[in-house]
């Protein structure tokens, strides 16, 4: 506090006179009655001086002059009091009635200056301000007000013992107001203490007018005195600064709790009941209670906004990829072939360079405003989603035959033409459970097909990535010249005959032409080697499966390619490489694959080994179901082998 501050000069103006007054009463050199005008004096001036700065204040202005008319009232009422003991008569209603008046007006100006604070007072922590002056008043019952009712003292008496009391409320309410700003010295911290001083000064004077010993010059008179001039000095400072929450959640109501079951548990055992203490903290409890209500209102608020805030983008307010994931897996459970589901995936032509042009709020508010179009054009048929970057999904119940249509029109939402460049979306569909059963292979297709359109074509892109390793193959090893392609057949017949999707078919189709594409990385000494391996080279060419992984999943079209490879030497008792899969957990594909790789390799001539007859190999095959081979596999190739070739679905 600087001391040119106008609350400076204020409180220096109270505080001097106040210790000259009192000072020269001690000491003899004045009396009581001039004491009591002096003391009067200053209170009045207190009083005004209040008033005064409550007037200059801005927002908290109206609340602050009832606050300088509750100290107006209240120092009227202690004038009174205090010319009773020099025996100038006066009654008792009289004094009574300005206490109960400016209590009145305090607690509605403290409520008038709250409410222009610039951060507003939490519930809870009214709650807790509220709790914490009923457990006071429950202890200041117990001592004060109990015995006095008990003496049978007059209902004057009584009612006097309520000031005090009723103090306690408003000094709650205040200290939860200084608490939630930080206990900052600030004006509300002023107001607090000079609040204390005056419920002190009041304390003491009914304490001392009902044992008869009331005194000037000591508790009482220095009581109102240094309250009413804190408060004229809080009027004076400047308004508190806005100020983030610093209220204690869980510790306060939980100690103020015990101390309200405490006094119960006190006032149980006690010899004589004392109602009113048992009202008051029983109330204490209440609040706590609803306190309570109030901490788990807001909790489950809490974590309901952060669930939302958890699956939605916040960039476009669509759902994010956690929400996309939970909400296809309950697509999944509920879909059939006959009913199924549909995801369809999007991905922006021309927003890059629309977002390196302009920059990235321009390419936010461009996200923002095409995924509002997508969610409107989606609107009673799906759910859209924003998977992130420029990746879009809407996610859709349809007939079957109907999921390309619904997706162009989404696709046509996200398309547009701003400040010259053209932003288009291409996109990939899948239906569920149709094409995909779980998740992540649903939108591992889906992601598959959209890049197929991003790149013009449906399927060229991957049949010409394949053509050319294939070639690769066959230029590298002149023994697989052809197996590939024989493979490939025998593995997409098989795969149609067992009832595979037409885009699982084609995966099949492709991963079959290129199982041998890791044994590019086999050194010619092994490759060329026509006795037995030994362990190291046997080592090294089983790592060809994972070569091949490795080398399609460098062409995001043959990714799911790349996981047929890897397993397609795989057994179904569990004894193949590289992962030592068993039964179900060998992709089916990669079952295929297998199977029918060994037919070829059985039945082609080789330079160290003549072929076998289709008989032999196909009886080699049985021998072996159920251990190295799928049984229901072999059995499909047995029975496509015995028909006519028939053309396969592309």
């Amino acid at each position: 506090m600087s001391l040119r501050a106008p609350a400076f000069r204020v409180l220096t103006a109270g505080a001097v006179p106040l210790c000259v007054l009192a000072s020269a009463f001690h000491a003899g050199l004045i009396g009581a009655v001039a004491f009591q005008a002096g003391l009067t004096a200053l209170l009045a001036l207190g009083s005004a001086l209040v008033l005064a700065g409550g007037a200059r204040r801005g927002a908290s202005r109206r609340g602050w002059l009832v606050v300088g008319a509750a100290v107006s009232v209240g120092m009227a009422g202690n004038a009174l009091g205090g010319w009773q003991p020099l025996g100038l008569g006066t009654p008792e209603w009289l004094r009574a009635a300005p206490a109960a008046a400016a209590f009145v007006l305090s607690i509605t100006g403290v409520v008038l200056v709250l409410a222009a604070r610039p951060t507003r007072l939490p519930v809870g922590a009214a709650l807790d301000g509220m709790t914490g002056a009923l457990v006071a008043q429950a202890i200041v019952a117990g001592l004060l007000v109990q015995p006095v009712m008990q003496d049978s003292r007059t209902g004057l008496d009584v009612l006097t013992l309520a000031f005090p009391l009723a103090e306690v409320l408003l000094l709650g309410l205040v200290a939860a107001g200084v608490a939630h700003g930080g206990w900052r010295a600030d004006s509300w911290l002023l107001a607090l203490l000079g609040l204390l001083a005056i419920a002190v000064g009041d304390s003491a004077a009914v304490a001392g007018g009902l044992a008869g010993e009331l005194r000037h010059g000591w508790v009482a008179d220095l009581g109102w005195a240094a309250g009413t001039w804190l408060l004229a000095v809080a009027a004076w400072s400047p308004e508190p600064r806005a100020a983030p929450e610093h209220w204690v959640r869980a510790p306060v109501p939980t100690a103020l709790g015990a101390a309200a079951l405490a006094i119960l548990l006190a006032v149980a055992l006690a010899p004589r009941t004392a109602h009113l203490p048992l009202v008051l903290a029983a109330g204490a409890l209440a609040l706590v209670v609803a306190r309570l209500a109030l901490t788990l209102r807001a909790n489950a608020a809490m974590l309901s906004a952060a669930t939302a805030d958890a699956s939605t983008d916040a960039l476009t307010g669509l759902g994010n990829r956690r929400r996309l994931l939970a909400d296809l897996q309950a697509a999944l459970a509920g879909a059939t072939p006959e009913a199924p589901a549909a995801v369809a995936l999007f991905d922006l032509n021309g927003f890059k360079d629309y977002n390196d042009t302009f920059g990235h709020p321009a390419g936010d508010a461009l996200l923002a405003g095409l995924a509002s179009e997508l969610a409107g054009a989606v609107e009673g048929v799906g759910t859209a989603y924003r998977m992130g970057g420029d990746e879009f999904c809407v996610l859709f119940r349809c007939a079957s035959g109907e999921q390309a249509a619904i997706a162009a029109h989404a696709a046509r939402a996200l398309s547009t033409e701003v400040r010259g460049f053209p932003v288009t979306a291409a996109h990939g569909v899948v239906l569920v459970p149709t094409e995909a059963r779980t998740p992540g292979d649903a939108l591992r297709r889906a992601d598959l097909r959209m890049y197929e359109d991003k790149a013009g074509t449906r399927l060229g892109s991957r049949r010409q990535v394949a053509q050319a390793l294939v070639h690769a193959i066959e230029e590298r090893d002149h023994d697989l010249y052809g197996h590939g392609e024989h493979v490939s057949e025998l593995a997409s017949r098989v795969a149609v005959a067992l009832g595979l999707s037409d885009a699982d078919v084609e995966a099949v189709r492709l991963a079959a032409e290129l199982h041998d594409v890791g044994k590019l990385a086999v050194p010619d000494r092994i490759l060329e080697k026509r006795g037995p391996f030994d362990d190291r080279e046997r080592a090294f060419m089983r790592r060809h499966t994972l070569v091949g992984q490795r080398i399609l999943e460098g062409a995001p079209a043959l990714r799911d390619v790349a996981l047929l490879v890897r397993s397609s030497h795989e057994h179904v008792d569990g004894t193949g490489y590289p992962d030592g899969l068993a039964g179900e957990d060998v992709p089916v594909g990669s079952r295929i694959i297998a199977v029918c790789n060994a037919f070829d390799a059985m039945t082609r001539e080789r330079p160290h080994r003549p072929a076998m007859s289709r008989e032999e190999a196909l009886a080699e095959l049985r021998r072996c179901a159920g251990a190295q081979f799928d049984a229901r596999v072999v059995a499909a190739l047995c029975a496509v082998l015995d028909a006519p070739p028939r053309a396969l679905a592309a």
